[in-house]
């Protein structure tokens, strides 16, 4: 049984290598031997050593963050129903507050109970407006991310108090913006459009449940927009990290990304599960938004990088470095081979042939 479970992963494995694009990871320095203790251990090492670094880091990133924070502050502090008597210009009482008090004779609760949905409607256009700013932010924090994990130098300066040199994680975190904004706003552009798309069919679905107005249509929608939001989420875990770790085409990290989320779907489904937690919790209450909020200002964003960052290189250690030096020593092989082959003799022609012809 064991080995006919080895045999599929083997045979899944070379499949799934022969759509990859294999490349080496780009690191500014030669890599280093593989870390001792597994790659759970790598992650909580460089996470427990380079704290100050990523707390700080986080900080700056937050320059970014800070359109998104505001939509996501704005709603919650207001609350849909106040959003709605905004837009509607209506004056309290508050409808819905307390339990229908306030309701005029004859008014549908389902009718407003569906306007009701309409404020998320502007949330999803809030958030999808702001992540490509927050996206341009999240490359500075990869590129750290990949620094630390491949145990990489950083510019530094001279600290008086200290007497030895700490990182300037500042500049480090700008030169990432740099070189890596314009992907990192392309995928999280691209990946809020499909999110929210799919999220206003969730929204839709429920304003028609409201008004008892569902047919098979409504739910073949709803069925659609859960599917694909699972497969674009489980896809960017996948290509976000490649922004920092990889310099390769666009087309290139696209193809690597859906390849593994299509073989390690299960893997790629637990971080995503792992990442929603905190916002899940964000959703409970006045106390649950304040908490993540706090635990996002500290070192959220630069914990999610870096838990993004292992994964990608714990795929490339483990597969893409493998079948590329496979695939380099095999063209060795047949180089030497070729340069090993006999030449052939040349078979004399014809005309060749009567220049030995004895005189008669």
């Amino acid at each position: 049984m064991a080995s006919n479970e080895k045999k599929e992963k083997a045979y899944t494995l070379l499949k799934l290598v022969k759509h990859l694009t294999l490349v080496q990871e780009a690191r500014n320095e030669p890599a280093k031997p593989p870390y001792p203790g597994g790659r759970f251990k790598q992650f909580f090492d460089t996470l427990r050593s380079n704290t100050s670094g990523l707390l700080f880091a986080n900080v700056v990133s937050f320059l970014f963050v800070i359109p998104l924070l505001a939509v996501l502050l704005v709603f919650f502090s207001l609350g849909a129903e106040r959003i709605l008597y905004m837009l509607e210009s209506m004056d309290p009482p508050y409808i819905l507050s307390s339990l229908g008090v306030g309701l005029s004779e004859g008014v549908n609760v389902g009718e407003i109970q569906s306007a009701m949905m309409v404020p998320y409607y502007y949330l999803i256009i809030g958030i999808v407006l702001t992540l490509p700013v927050f996206g341009m932010g999240f490359s500075g924090l990869l590129y750290i991310s990949s620094k630390m994990l491949w145990g990489e130098s950083f510019i530094t300066k001279k600290d008086k108090k200290l007497v030895h040199d700490i990182p300037r994680m500042g500049i480090e975190f700008f030169r990432g913006v740099k070189l890596y904004w314009k992907e990192g706003c392309l995928f999280f552009a691209v990946f809020g459009i499909i999110i929210g798309g799919c999220a206003s069919l969730i929204v839709y679905f429920i304003q028609c449940y409201h008004l008892d107005t569902l047919n098979v249509g409504h739910y073949f929608g709803l069925v659609i927009a859960i599917l694909l939001a699972l497969f674009t989420t489980l896809f960017f875990v996948n290509l976000i990290p490649l922004v920092a770790t990889y310099k390769m085409k666009l087309r290139n990290k696209l193809k690597n990304a859906l390849c593994f989320a299509l073989s390690f779907p299960v893997a790629s489904l637990f971080i995503v599960i792992f990442l929603l937690i905190p916002f899940v919790i964000m959703f409970t209450g006045n106390f649950g938004m304040v908490a993540v909020i706090a635990v996002l200002s500290l070192i959220g964003f630069s914990f999610y990088s870096l838990l993004l960052v292992n994964y990608s290189d714990y795929l490339s250690q483990s597969i893409i470095l493998p079948a590329l030096e496979y695939s380099l020593m095999d063209e060795k092989k047949k180089r030497l081979m070729l340069n090993k082959k006999p030449t052939p003799q040349k078979t004399p022609t014809k005309n060749q042939h009567s220049n030995y012809k004895r005189k008669s």
